[in-house]
């Protein structure tokens, strides 16, 4: 991913490391992501989870 303004430092997308967490530990809304750059996790996405 490229360097985010809404994070310190240069961050990656874990698509293979897919995990859930309960809305308490979610504490605020920190920046959108890029059109571009949700496009490319979406298709890792699919690609991590053969969804053609």
């Amino acid at each position: 991913m490229p360097k985010l303004p809404f994070l310190c430092l240069e961050s990656v997308a874990n698509v293979q490391g897919i995990g859930s967490l309960s809305v308490k530990r979610l504490e605020r809304k920190l920046g959108v992501l890029p059109a571009e750059v949700m496009e490319r996790i979406k298709k890792a996405l699919r690609f991590a989870l053969d969804l053609g």
